[in-house]
């Protein structure tokens, strides 16, 4: 079992490289790099930030998984820190409401996700001490609300839908005492989710 957050992430970047390798020829490409470039920026700049996504999923549970992009919440669009990662070879590829993308100089995409809902999530965020440095992921309670909330998003393709709930499964049986942080109606919900058929 991988104990530590780095251990949890080394073994997601080793997966990387394999799946990259598998679909595009590049063997020897993983989001290590890119991981330690954002996480220097946001050090640089003492800007609010926290790891969400699959990579907080690494960093949560260690049962071993990739993730091609890297999921990054911010209270504010402002908070991004542009200056800071285009000095270090990123580039904005486009923006939304709610979302801004870039690519790292690697080609690994990065999605920050802003708005008063991320503006908590940002303010609860854990530390975790993992290759020399302080990064800060989201907690697990709200790991599993995130997974929660994107699983019952209208629209959302059925396979992701069921990966999320899968997620959240993963992250229990990990952490079982969050479900006494969750509402009734949140526990409700996950077995109405992870219900196996009869």
């Amino acid at each position: 079992m991988y104990r530590t957050t780095e251990e949890r992430l080394r073994v997601g970047f080793i997966l990387d490289s394999r799946w990259f390798g598998m679909k595009f020829n590049q063997g020897d490409r993983s989001k290590e790099q890119t991981l330690h470039l954002l996480i220097d920026a946001f050090i640089d700049e003492q800007v609010p930030y926290a790891i969400i996504g699959g990579v907080a999923l690494q960093a949560h549970t260690s049962d071993p998984r990739t993730t091609v992009d890297i999921d990054v919440a911010v209270p504010d669009r402002a908070d991004i820190p542009v200056v800071a990662l285009e000095a270090r070879g990123f580039q904005r590829t486009g923006s939304f409401e709610f979302t801004e993308n870039w690519k790292s100089p690697d080609e690994i995409a990065i999605q920050f996700s802003t708005g008063q809902t991320w503006a908590g999530v940002v303010a609860r965020a854990e530390v975790h001490f993992a290759f020399g440095k302080p990064i800060r992921f989201l907690t697990a309670v709200d790991l599993v609300r995130a997974k929660l909330a994107a699983a019952t998003e209208p629209g959302r393709r059925k396979s992701k839908a069921h990966q999320d709930a899968v997620d959240i499964e993963v992250v229990l049986e990990e952490h079982p005492e969050i479900l006494d942080h969750l509402t009734a109606d949140e526990r409700d919900l996950i077995d109405r989710l992870t219900r196996r058929p009869d």
